[in-house]
């Protein structure tokens, strides 16, 4: 089975800024298959609530939430908090970080934006969604010299030169 990366570099080769949009429609599919959040619905987006109460009483922002985290071996979590509300977690695995911003004012932890960047033969890959309804909409995907913009529906839309 090829790796997150393999399919990221195999679907993006070739592309650049003369690109037309449905040239990146293979990598726009690999991104959503394979960037579904890793903290959404876990133990540690269940744990941030507590954790950004406890941190408010020790007048303190951020936390360490590692353990928390997903099983894999050499992972880490951070949960950020404002007036004792999570506002940011950030899972760090392996070749992957996943930066998931909360609603700011809602206790119950609901996302709204992420960010999911992938190191791929050192380069950053980094694909941009927004939450509509609990669900997580691919907005834009960032090679390190293009920049692939897309649809509501995850079409490729535009490509424009970093």
């Amino acid at each position: 089975m090829a790796s997150d990366c393999q399919k990221i570099e195999g679907a993006a080769s070739g592309l650049s800024a003369a690109s037309k949009p449905a040239d990146a429609e293979a990598l726009s599919m690999v991104m959503k298959e394979i960037n579904a959040s890793h903290i959404v619905g876990t133990r540690l987006m269940q744990q941030a609530p507590q954790a950004a109460k406890e941190l408010e009483v020790q007048n303190k922002y951020t936390r360490d939430l590692s353990l928390e985290a997903s099983a894999a071996p050499g992972s880490h979590a951070h949960v950020q908090q404002q007036h004792g509300i999570a506002n940011t977690i950030v899972l760090e695995e392996t070749g992957r970080t996943e930066v998931l911003r909360l609603e700011a004012d809602n206790p119950v932890p609901t996302p709204m934006i992420s960010n999911t960047t992938y190191m791929c033969s050192g380069k950053p890959v980094t694909a941009w969604s927004y939450y509509l309804d609990g669900k997580a909409q691919l907005s834009t995907i960032d090679l390190p010299e293009i920049s692939i913009v897309l649809t509501n529906d995850g079409t490729p839309r535009k490509i424009v030169q970093n």
